[in-house]
């Protein structure tokens, strides 16, 4: 059966924005297995669309899994190819879990520390702060940074 012809679409590069807004028409985001999602996936889920991962051995197969399992999704994630399949098969039969995902996955984007910059440049802030402080009072030294 596979996917009609009518539904590929093939796309040339675009500005960030556009990219954006015509990535927010997708139905799913499928993460590659050798080489998963980076930038691209951070891309897809801020702009609404779910992410189907399946974590592998390497690292640079595993970073989409990690931006899943940072927003709290682990029903996007899978432990096997055929489990990565199973899923992907029942999200695009039923436009109730489509719809059901979208608005979990908007909620989560809003909370969520992957897409909290001004936290995330406070913590820096933070920690460029203490590496001075160290290294203003003792020189050279070993810095733990603790969450705050």
């Amino acid at each position: 059966k596979g996917v009609a012809p009518t539904r590929i679409r093939i796309l040339g590069p675009v500005k960030k924005e556009a990219h954006l807004q015509r990535s927010r028409n997708f139905t799913l985001f499928l993460d590659c297995f050798k080489v998963s999602s980076h930038s691209t996936g951070v891309d897809s889920i801020w702009a609404g669309v779910p992410m189907v991962s399946l974590a592998m051995e390497k690292m640079q197969a595993r970073v989409g899994a990690g931006l899943v399992h940072v927003l709290g999704m682990s029903e996007l994630l899978a432990r096997t190819r055929t489990d990565y399949a199973d899923i992907v098969r029942a999200i695009l039969r039923s436009r109730r879990l489509q719809l059901r995902l979208r608005a979990r996955l908007s909620d989560l984007v809003e909370r969520s520390p992957l897409f909290d910059t001004a936290g995330w440049v406070r913590d820096v802030e933070r920690m460029h702060r203490m590496m001075w402080d160290l290294h203003a009072s003792y020189g050279t030294a070993h810095l733990v940074v603790a969450n705050a």
